[in-house]
């Protein structure tokens, strides 16, 4: 198996010589035209026909169609490539496909597209952003649309993971959060929770989605989204679980109480202003604020130890032992460390309301526009 391929070929009507370095997954080519690829950050894939291959190419630029004029993001261009010989093509369609599908690309994708979220754009978003680019990808995917509140959380916890090599939220936030419920609430939920998800931006606040491709340093656009999910990039998440009652769930972006969960709840009935609903909604209640009795026990992150006021470490391990329920609630240690609460009670530190917000983020960017917590990691502890 050659590591290194050159070959003489007519490249979108320029004569060229081409060299494919499979070890290196980059495409270069010289003559009256230079330039070249780096496979798994700049091509979707690829067809073959009689004359030759068409390379399906996604590239970044200064100004892109997606992003908006004059604004960095990638275009979609396709370049066909023509040989002499049949057996030349045969070849190099075969490095090629070694060389994406050693790249880990997933093969088979169920899609959640969510049809009522932000201004009602999930159908349109898909067809015109994401379906293009997955078929030229080659990956066989299933498109179901959420029909209400759950139907997400139900489809995760039901469906056939073995069938699958991800799952992919056309929406905002609140999907993908369904998705993630249902994952854990499976049986199998330790094999469950290794399933990628994917986000695609279709939504109010797209927090999650602007977090990661920021991390990558990707525009925040449909596009580029899905063509993250098409490379199989992956990059691990915290889960937070919280208990209030009878009631579980678990979160990747943000748990929040008073102001900014107020907004969000509240602020429902504007949904048809998508993203603004935030804005006005902010204001209007920041005109007319409320304030929340209660208490905040935590352990200081490094730098901040001087804030709050220190627990006594009997009263640490009686209250947090009796909030948490650890003792009697096995299902709060499920997905975690059993003995988290009952570590370090003499770090644990005390807040004392009225408060107008708690808000803690598990990513830096809580919409598209609101970078809340830029120190946020999106990495797991170690």
């Amino acid at each position: 198996m050659e590591e290194v391929l050159n070959e003489q070929v007519v490249l979108d009507g320029k004569r060229v010589l081409v060299t494919l370095d499979s070890a290196a997954g980059v495409l270069q080519w010289r003559g009256e035209r230079d330039g070249q690829l780096i496979l798994q950050n700049d091509l979707i894939g690829f067809c073959s026909s009689e004359s030759g291959i068409c390379l399906y190419t996604f590239r970044m630029t200064k100004s892109s169609s997606y992003c908006g004029k004059g604004l960095p993001g990638r275009k979609r261009k396709d370049m066909v490539v023509e040989f002499s010989n049949d057996g030349a093509r045969r070849l190099w369609c075969d490095s090629l496909q070694r060389i994406l599908d050693k790249a880990g690309r997933p093969k088979r994708l169920l899609v959640l597209v969510n049809p009522f979220g932000g201004r009602k754009t999930g159908r349109k978003v898909f067809s015109a952003s994401v379906e293009p680019l997955l078929k030229a990808a080659g990956i066989t995917y299933t498109v179901k649309e959420t029909q209400f509140q759950r139907h997400a959380l139900d489809l995760a916890k039901e469906s056939d993971l073995s069938q699958l090599d991800g799952i992919v939220c056309v929406s905002g936030d609140g999907v993908l959060v369904e998705v993630l419920n249902g994952l854990l609430e499976r049986s199998d939920w330790e094999r469950a929770i290794k399933m990628p998800i994917g986000i695609i931006p279709a939504g109010t606040g797209n927090g999650l989605a602007k977090s990661v491709l920021d991390h990558v340093g990707e525009p925040c656009d449909a596009a580029s989204a899905t063509f993250l999910v098409i490379r199989g990039q992956t990059q691990p998440l915290d889960v937070a679980t919280a208990k209030q009652s009878n009631v579980k769930f678990h979160s990747i972006l943000m748990l929040t109480w008073g102001l900014v969960a107020d907004v969000d709840i509240e602020s429902e009935r504007l949904r048809w202003m998508g993203a603004l609903r935030l804005d006005v909604y902010t204001l209007i209640r920041i005109s007319n604020l409320r304030k929340y009795n209660g208490q905040l026990y935590y352990i200081p992150a490094p730098g901040y130890e001087g804030t709050g006021t220190p627990l006594n470490e009997e009263f640490a391990r009686t209250t947090l032992m009796t909030s948490g329920e650890a003792n009697s609630d096995s299902s709060l240690q499920k997905h975690g460390d059993p003995g988290s609460l009952q570590k370090n009670f003499s770090e644990w530190r005390e807040m004392e309301g009225p408060f107008i917000l708690i808000w803690l983020n598990n990513v830096p960017f809580v919409s598209e526009s609101v970078n809340a917590a830029p120190n946020a990691k999106t990495d797991i502890w170690t």
